[in-house]
């Protein structure tokens, strides 16, 4: 099903004119409790929904800046390119990065490949879908001081470059978690909802394999740019909701999570079938969102570094490695480089070749030669921890 854009723009204004609401009322009451700690929540919730909306406000201004820029519609690669944004998934319990049961077969087996290059010390950059695909997902980073609404998205800035950009979504349409995606999302010439859920209850009548037989309805167009940006459910809570009775391997919690991870290899293990034999084929990246911990899910308060250690890795076709063999090298060379998803609209652009424009920054770019960032520089969940503090750091 395809939602309309004109449907999603009013879904949006009234969801956040009646959070607004109740976020003032809320205000309002815990100031009548002298020393109530809501009061800072409260707050900070309220300047995160108004700045939300001040994104989406000037959403036709920052589309008049990129479309300004120079030479940006004579900027990219011919060709198919995916990007796939799992959900809540820690590479620490996948077997393709060291862990102890069989979770990711597929990657593990395509580690090796030389199509295949997995970065081993990515992180994501907060452990909450809002405030880490905010910055994955746009010019925002630690390493910025622009606003969120002055910071173009990946589709704004595909898009002016003349990229055809499907969005295909099975998480839930609208809600309280997933809004500024939403937003992004809305830009994208062709938009697929699978799961038409709203609201913050995570739900959806189908499982993350639905995304890899939409992306065969793809048409094949060799001469033509296209992004598809796939948003899957992964494996957020509840686990035993993301899998069918076939994958239910492991037993328990825990069991339940690993299922999620297993059942989220063989996902992409058919979206990558879905394109790797097409000739328009180019290059498929795969980044979760932030991380788990099956104990206290994913949450500041604890925090525990599994919920920020994420999977990020790309496969390249034979095509894309002829014709752009410095991306693939570089991507290779810096695969041991620590990065934290805020950086990842740097990545992006470096792979499409969309890198004229003063919202590219090459130092946050690993397919670039002068990527930078060293473990020193990183940080997570806003500068409150050191990415070099990370006990399972695997190069220090």
């Amino acid at each position: 099903p395809q939602a309309p854009h004109s449907t999603i723009r009013q879904l949006l204004n009234t969801f956040v004119n009646i959070t607004v609401l109740m976020l003032s009322c809320s205000i309002y009451s815990a100031f009548k409790t002298a020393g109530n700690a809501t009061v800072g929540i409260i707050t900070s919730a309220f300047n995160k929904v108004h700045e939300l909306d001040t994104f989406k406000k000037q959403l036709e201004q920052r589309k008049t800046l990129v479309a300004s820029l120079a030479n940006i519609n004579q900027q990219g690669r011919n060709g198919l390119f995916v990007i796939v944004i799992g959900e809540s998934q820690s590479r620490d319990r996948m077997s393709a990065y060291g862990y102890g049961r069989d979770t990711t077969p597929w990657l593990l087996q395509n580690r090796s490949d030389k199509h295949f290059v997995l970065m081993n010390n990515a992180y994501s950059c907060y452990p909450n879908t809002v405030r880490a695909l905010e910055q994955a997902l746009s010019a925002r980073s630690q390493f910025s001081s622009r606003k969120l609404a002055d910071s173009p998205s990946i589709v704004e800035i595909a898009k002016a470059a003349g990229y055809e950009i499907s969005w295909i979504s099975n998480q839930n349409m609208l809600g309280i978690w997933d809004t500024p995606t939403t937003v992004m999302a809305n830009e994208a010439d062709h938009l697929v909802w699978m799961n038409q859920t709203v609201g913050r209850k995570i739900q959806s009548a189908h499982f993350d394999d639905i995304l890899a037989d939409e992306l065969k309805k793809i048409p094949v167009k060799p001469e033509a740019k296209q992004l598809v940006i796939l948003h899957a459910l992964g494996c957020h809570a509840n686990y035993h909701s993301r899998y069918p009775s076939s994958f239910d391997i492991w037993p328990g919690k825990d069991g339940s999570y690993d299922n999620a991870v297993r059942f989220s290899d063989e996902v992409t293990r058919q979206i990558y079938a879905a394109v790797k034999d097409r000739p328009d084929f180019q290059v498929l990246v795969f980044m979760s969102d932030h991380g788990e911990d099956p104990k206290f899910g994913h949450t500041i308060d604890p925090f525990t570094w599994p919920m920020v250690r994420i999977p990020l890795w790309a496969a390249f076709s034979d095509a894309f490695g002829e014709t752009a063999p410095e991306v693939v090298n570089n991507f290779r060379n810096n695969a041991n480089q620590p990065f934290t998803n805020d950086m990842f609209f740097d990545l992006a652009c470096g792979i499409l070749n969309v890198k004229t424009h003063p919202f590219y920054d090459k130092n946050n770019d690993p397919t670039s030669f002068d990527y930078s960032r060293s473990i020193e520089m990183l940080t997570t969940v806003e500068g409150k921890f050191r990415i070099a503090d990370d006990p399972k750091m695997v190069a220090k």
